[in-house]
């Protein structure tokens, strides 16, 4: 008879979102031939974009595009919004927002205006918009230039995460744009903005080097320029290390965290990144539909195993959709421990658990389905492979079929055209506690994949969308809600991935989160004083 397996032990994360912990430092000092002090940062980034079109920059991405075209306010790695390129807002009720623009000019010297804040926000917002950040905007009914440096927002209803939409938003310029007809952020019209950094030379989608703006309207960056390159395979972001001619590899593939960690010179440092690699259910596809088989799988899966096969232990159990941190912020740790806890029980491996369930189903034998996978991303292919193996161990066979981005994205996310099942890794785009159940579990919208319509789940998040950001109601009705969406099984958390970064031994590092790229590179990634 198979035994329940004992739950790793979570780490204890306090109430902060920062969980930062050196992992490695090697003995070797640097060469010094990278070395920060000598005014350049060259970094080894995960992945770039095929241009730097604000429409085409999300998460990661915007820490290099938040360089070069800065937003009204910046998100500071404690939780402060700053003003950047407005001077202030006002709130002359609780759903109108009124900026007033500082008086400063884009690198190729044309003065920024609140025509360029209202195009720019209508790139994201239009209907029409391929915007990979339009889901954000939802709730915006207007925008006008209603002065010469006056932006006026209002919404429909109040969004919690509009401040931090606004603080990923870097504003362009509306000439610019209209001049290049669509070719605006590709390397043959390279972006410009405002920022502290211009773009001196882009090959898509490998290499970004930023050079300092002469004509910066505030405080100069300490870094004389910035170079980003994005390596095509593991082999080569290896070498690229080992050459010593970088000051920074940000988040390699944790499979090959070990190899990296040998090459002297580097420090690493481990943080809790805030995305969910997760199992989806279908509630509307048999026999996903019934509560059963869903209790079934939960019950199926190895978590532990991926864990360790796929990310050598450089992860953690999920028991929600919401990684802890992001709800701790909310209020304290211990009520979300707590629930946590519970939640965990329904994920335990037992195999005879999960055949009792399944002969409560009406596929009591088992059944097949295919599920579609990504192919950019590996962890998903060696994720669904496990999964296939506990699967079959209560008669499901489980069929993976590898998809392309695009096809995967349309079929999962827009057609919902697969069998009931997918696997997929899901962030959270802002610290806002909500914004990932907002955006996985709003009846109608894309993003909700298990197409779960919970009428209790609703009205709970309708209800914390009206408390105000200091309320103490909002963690335990955030918690409530959580609870709501456990009972009905519409996904099973596998796990929180941790997210490593290299940096050279004569650099200082300091506010690194799981919202890194929000705040400017140059202040966590510093030269040593």
């Amino acid at each position: 008879m198979s035994q329940p397996n004992q739950r790793r032990r979570r780490r204890s994360v306090g109430a902060a979102l920062i969980a930062l912990t050196l992992i490695t430092a090697t003995g070797c000092a640097s060469s010094g031939e990278a070395a920060p002090g000598d005014s350049s940062l060259d970094v080894i980034f995960p992945i770039l974009r095929p241009t730097l079109d604000v429409r085409d920059n999300a998460a990661q991405t915007l820490g290099i595009q938040l360089l070069v075209n800065e937003p009204l306010f910046v998100y500071t790695p404690d939780g402060e919004f700053v003003p950047r390129l407005a001077e202030s807002v006002e709130q002359p009720d609780p759903l109108t927002f009124v900026y007033t623009l500082r008086d400063v000019t884009f690198s190729d010297g044309t003065p920024l205006t609140a025509d360029d804040v209202v195009y720019t926000f209508d790139l994201h917002r239009d209907p029409e918009s391929t915007s990979v950040m339009a889901r954000y905007w939802g709730a915006v009914e207007s925008v006008e230039a209603t002065g010469e440096d006056e932006v006026t927002v209002k919404l429909s209803a109040s969004d919690p995460e509009w401040p931090y939409t606004v603080a990923k938003t870097g504003i362009v310029s509306a000439a610019y744009y209209e001049a290049n007809g669509g070719q605006a952020g590709t390397p043959g019209a390279p972006q410009i903005g405002t920022g502290p950094y211009v773009v001196d030379e882009f090959k898509a989608s490998a290499e970004v080097d930023l050079v300092r703006n002469p004509s910066y309207w505030g405080e100069e960056a300490p870094y004389e320029s910035i170079a980003f390159t994005a390596p095509k395979d593991d082999n080569s972001r290896l070498l690229a290390l080992q050459s010593g001619n970088y000051d920074a590899l940000l988040l390699p593939p944790l499979s090959q965290v070990k190899a990296l960690s040998a090459v002297p010179g580097y420090v690493a440092s481990e943080i809790t990144d805030t995305s969910t690699y997760r199992i989806n259910f279908d509630l509307t596809k048999p026999p996903f539909d019934e509560l059963a088989v869903r209790q079934a799988i939960s019950h199926a899966v190895d978590r532990d195993a991926i864990i360790g096969a796929v990310f050598n232990d450089h992860a953690e159990p999920a028991d929600a959709l919401v990684p802890p941190p992001i709800l701790e912020v909310a209020g304290e740790p211990g009520p979300v421990a707590e629930a946590y806890d519970g939640f965990a029980r329904d994920f335990d491996l037992d195999l005879d658990q999960a055949r009792e369930y399944l002969a409560q189903s009406s596929v009591p034998d088992g059944f097949s389905f295919t599920v579609p996978v990504q192919q950019s991303d590996p962890a998903q292919t060696l994720i669904a492979q496990i999964v296939a193996q506990s699967l079959a161990e209560i008669g499901v066979d489980m069929t993976l079929a590898p998809l392309d981005d695009n096809t995967y994205i349309q079929q999962v996310y827009f057609d919902k055209d697969i069998d009931g099942l997918s696997i997929d890794s899901w962030s959270a785009g802002s610290p806002e506690p909500a914004g990932m159940l907002f955006n996985a579990y709003t009846p109608g919208i894309f993003s909700n994949v298990s197409q779960l319509d919970s009428a209790a789940v609703a009205a709970g998040l309708a209800e914390y969308r009206e408390l105000p950001v200091d309320s103490a109601e909002r963690q335990p009705l955030l918690l409530d809600v959580l609870t709501e969406i456990h009972a009905e099984r519409p996904t099973v958390p596998l796990l929180y991935p941790n997210l490593v970064f290299f940096t050279a031994e004569d650099t200082t590092v300091s506010g690194l989160n799981g919202f890194w790229w929000l705040s400017p590179l140059y202040e966590i990634i510093a030269p040593a004083s």
